[in-house]
């Protein structure tokens, strides 16, 4: 293994990953100790039952191993609770904002923000503009919690097989815009972009000062490297924009978790580096 491949991004690189329950406890720690040693600077963390890993033993994992964690998925908690911001049926998206809000107390333990993607969802044969409106209430007044914490809240733009509202930068930014929300920002993901955007970096550029973190995920939804995106070019763009924000590996397994993570930090490796995205 070669070690430290991304110690030295001009950009905090992070990994999106699950811990299912306290019995996957011990293969969560080695592949924290993957991370660590190809240099990621932390993670961004799907926890389905919050109660699996308290935020003090998340710290013990995560300190002695110097990463950080950055954001709090919720996808795979709205999942298993089954939860949607956007449900036509009100006492749906009111339990989803409860369970945003432990998902707020959580993410405040360590400076962490919380990602509204899945968690935003409504069925894509749902009419976009109810589930729109729907949405915009929920995340008002998700928003006010977060602003007592001080957690930052992103909207993650999903393409329309997965659901029907906020779908492209544009519409994600009509909702923040509507909603008019302190804590709230947009997050790109490469893979819904390769979907939506007839020009994403001309999304990226109308957007840039909404935008805090940004999922690298291939066309094919494997890590980076393992597809056909040329992330070349993203990375170029965000050296021109002067991006100041983290960048999150999510996606679905091609051979193992150990074989993807060394492929693509190989790659990411080698094109992230301030020579490379000068060309």
């Amino acid at each position: 293994m070669k070690k430290d491949l991304l110690r030295h991004s001009p950009y905090p690189v992070t990994l999106q990953c699950c811990c299912q329950s306290a019995d996957e406890v011990p293969e969560f720690a080695g592949l924290l100790n993957l991370l660590s040693d190809y240099g990621f600077y932390g993670i961004e963390l799907n926890l389905p039952d919050l109660k699996a890993l308290s935020p003090s033993d998340l710290k013990s994992l995560l300190e002695p191993r110097g990463l950080k964690l950055t954001y709090i998925a919720t996808g795979a908690y709205a999942k298993a609770h089954d939860l949607s911001l956007s449900s036509p049926d009100p006492m749906v998206r009111r339990r989803s904002i409860e369970g945003c809000k432990e998902n707020i107390r959580y993410a405040a333990e360590f400076g962490a923000g919380v990602i509204i993607g899945f968690l935003k969802n409504s069925d894509p044969s749902t009419d976009r503009n109810s589930a729109a409106e729907w949405l915009e209430e929920s995340l008002s007044q998700i928003d006010q919690f977060a602003a007592a914490y001080q957690v930052p809240l992103l909207l993650e733009a999903t393409n329309r097989y997965e659901s029907c509202v906020a779908n492209s930068l544009d519409d994600t930014a009509q909702i923040k815009n509507q909603v008019n929300g302190s804590m709230i920002s947009i997050l790109p993901d490469t893979y819904h972009m390769n979907i939506e955007e007839a020009r994403p970096f001309d999304a990226l550029y109308r957007y840039q000062d909404s935008i805090r973190n940004i999922h690298l995920s291939d066309n094919n939804r494997f890590f980076p490297g393992l597809g056909c995106i040329a992330f070349e070019s993203y990375l170029k763009e965000l050296n021109t924009l002067h991006y100041q924000g983290t960048l999150g590996i999510e996606g679905i397994l091609k051979y193992s978790m150990a074989k993807d993570l060394e492929l693509s930090a190989l790659y990411l490796s080698r094109i992230l580096t301030p020579q490379y995205m000068m060309i």
